[in-house]
């Protein structure tokens, strides 16, 4: 599923996972061809990547990753 949201941003966006590689090579001081293939196979499948990873990528179409959790228990300091 993530995958489908991650293509579809892309497409929104009008930009390729090049594009996505050539912002993340820039921050990292690396080429875009040495994250070309990581950038890539993150988009196509996120679910058997690195957490990093799939956060920079999101970053760079935009986005955050929230957790939100569904049931628990507050508990205050005090």
């Amino acid at each position: 599923m993530m995958d489908k949201i991650l293509a579809e941003r892309l497409k929104q966006l009008g930009l390729t996972k090049y594009e996505i590689a050539k912002r993340l090579a820039k921050k990292t001081g690396k080429s875009p061809n040495q994250i070309a293939t990581r950038v890539a196979q993150t988009i196509d499948s996120p679910d058997r990547r690195r957490y990093s990873h799939v956060v920079d990528v999101v970053h760079e179409l935009g986005g955050e990753i929230i957790v939100r959790w569904t049931n628990f228990d507050e508990k205050v300091a005090s």
